[in-house]
């Protein structure tokens, strides 16, 4: 997963070490909805994917997306 907290702490503005599957906007106050497009685009780009509209409402945290990206053969390591 430290493949993917470099993604997310790209996008957020924060560090990779503050980061876990319960991660969220409820907790991250930088995730806010512009930082949550980025974060989308960040992570299309990064594991070349395209995800639904259905993919991105349902994210809730960070687990939420290696749940997504699982689903589309992207193998993530540890947590």
């Amino acid at each position: 997963m430290k493949e993917l907290k470099k993604v997310l702490a790209k996008a957020l503005g924060i560090k990779p070490n503050m980061i876990n599957d319960q991660t969220s906007p409820d907790n991250v106050k930088a995730w806010d909805p512009f930082h949550g497009l980025l974060l989308v685009t960040e992570l299309e780009n990064h594991y070349k994917v395209k995800f639904t509209m259905d993919d991105i409402v349902s994210v809730r945290n960070v687990g939420d997306i290696r749940k997504a990206l699982k689903r589309y053969g992207i193998k993530l390591e540890g947590k």
